[in-house]
């Protein structure tokens, strides 16, 4: 048997892509976003092998160039085993179909070429198949044989019985020659919403400087197409999903007044605009994330220069936390407050799962810890794989070292190592912020929904921070700190036993 050798694509301009397995890490390879259909790669390769082991005489090695699962493709990149590539969306069983397209190349002395009708008649080629490794939801698989073209192309099937929701597709790809020899190469396939999205957002980069529309200047440089990305997802879309919500638009472009004349990657209801907007909670890590959320914290951080124009956001302390988890908890505090003030009734811990669940917490604390280090020199995928791609990730105790208020000074810190346990004396910078954010968003609900003075006053008062003076917080805001703090410390346990 010849096992085929390690090799990488060597392409101009290419950037890196993610760890697809533990076991099979991936070199240096262009990252293409997925597509219905094939998929297949025609730029130009130079092939080298990786180590390069000389050879005085050349031996044919597999070579894939196309990949399909069900009805979609998605781009190959090389390991140290074989071959790695993604799918998009859990596969929903029980049959699933795999068809794999590539060729025979010929190495010889760390180079790899097409093969000739003489290397054909030297080793003789004759047949590929894919044998797919059961287990992991893989039950069963039919792998007719494929012939070899004599110009060495090949296009491999596989049938898998597959159960619902199966993340991990392994393939033993093997060349049987008529000498008796074999050669052979695995394709790993995993499920990767993430490098779906970054994919994605790799192929709109690439046409930068984009074009723009009356109303707004297309993204031109890195930090631009940051913005326009994010507009794909917050502020949200309106009622008719065409235009974002005018109700948030005004808040964002204050708060992120940089970049409030960028346009928007698209519009949201175009086939493009769907495409991206599928990605708005991508599953990264075992844990589900809105990448809105993300990108909102990125662009937000004093890093980026955010420029608030709101004369209640005086500091880029307060921008950052308003446009992330002070946000995301002040506005379901207020819409408590503004509820049970009139007199209705509102759960005010169905409201935090609503508006600050887990999803949202974990895009804010993600989208804080990547705006510290933000290059603007790279892409934004290449910063968003950066920081997913880190073994261990340590967002949690990421996010103690980098939630600083304006002169430096962490707004949390622990009082107890294991298992963790939040200082309580930090509720005041925190709840400070929360306050900050829901007293400016009950004002601007007063303007239009006049409340008489005495539940206005009790309105505010919901929304009061502490301790500070010798005053409590309310004990609604109570809750709310709480209810962070509970998440961040069941966040840095799990970090902490892991």
């Amino acid at each position: 048997m010849i096992v085929d050798p390690h090799f990488r694509s060597v392409k101009r301009g290419f950037g890196p892509t993610p760890s697809w397995d533990a076991s099979y890490p991936t070199y240096t390879s262009r990252v293409f976003p997925p597509r219905a259909g094939w998929w297949e790669d025609t730029t130009e390769d130079t092939l080298e092998v990786d180590p390069p082991t000389p050879t005085a005489q050349a031996i044919p090695v597999l070579h894939l160039t196309a990949f399909r699962l069900g009805s979609s493709g998605a781009p190959i990149s090389v390991t140290p085993s074989g071959f790695a590539s993604f799918f998009c969306d859990p596969l929903p069983g029980p049959q699933v179909f795999v068809t794999i397209r590539g060729r025979i190349l010929m190495q010889q002395n760390g180079q790899r070429r097409l093969s000739t009708p003489a290397d054909g008649k030297m080793w003789q080629p004759a047949s590929v198949v894919n044998r797919v490794y059961t287990g992991n939801g893989v039950s069963n698989s039919t792998n007719p044989v494929a012939a070899v073209k004599p110009d060495g192309t090949f296009s491999a099937e596989s049938i898998l019985v597959v159960d619902p929701g199966t993340r991990r597709i392994r393939i033993l790809l093997t060349l049987q020659l008529n000498t008796g020899k074999e050669i052979t190469s695995d394709l790993i396939i995993q499920y990767s919403p993430l490098e779906c999205f970054l994919s994605l957002v790799d192929s709109w980069q690439d046409r930068t400087p984009l074009a723009g529309i009356p109303g707004c200047t297309g993204a031109a440089k890195s930090v631009e197409f940051l913005a326009a990305a994010r507009k794909m997802f917050q502020p949200p879309p309106d009622k008719s999903g065409k235009l974002p919500d005018p109700s948030w638009k005004g808040a964002f472009d204050a708060f992120l007044s940089r970049f409030a004349g960028i346009c928007p990657l698209t519009t949201f209801d175009s086939p493009e605009g769907q495409s991206i907007r599928r990605f708005e909670n991508i599953e990264i890590g075992g844990v589900t994330i809105d990448m809105g959320h993300v990108l909102t914290g990125i662009e937000g951080s004093r890093r980026q220069k955010p420029d608030s124009s709101l004369p209640y956001v005086p500091s880029a302390a307060i921008t950052e936390a308003i446009v992330t988890w002070a946000g995301d908890l002040g506005s379901a505090l207020e819409q408590y407050a503004e509820v049970t003030a009139s007199g209705g009734s509102a759960d005010l811990r169905r409201l935090l799962q609503a508006k600050a669940g887990a999803a949202d917490l974990f895009g804010d604390i993600d989208g804080i810890n990547i705006g510290v280090l933000y290059d603007e020199n790279k892409t934004l995928a290449d910063n968003l794989r950066a920081y997913y791609s880190a073994k261990p990730l340590r967002r949690f105790r990421d996010f103690l070292t980098n939630l600083r208020d304006d002169n430096g000074t962490p707004l949390l810190r622990l009082a107890r190592q294991n298992p963790p346990a939040l200082d309580r004396a930090m509720r005041l910078p925190i709840s400070s912020k929360i306050a900050i954010f829901a007293r400016a968003l009950a004002l601007k609900h007063l303007k239009s929904k006049a409340l008489p003075q005495a539940q206005t006053v009790r309105l505010m008062g919901m929304l009061k921070e502490g301790p500070a003076l010798g005053v409590s917080a309310s004990k609604e805001m109570e809750m709310v700190v709480e209810y962070f703090f509970r998440f961040l410390e069941n966040g840095l346990a799990r970090e902490t036993s892991s």
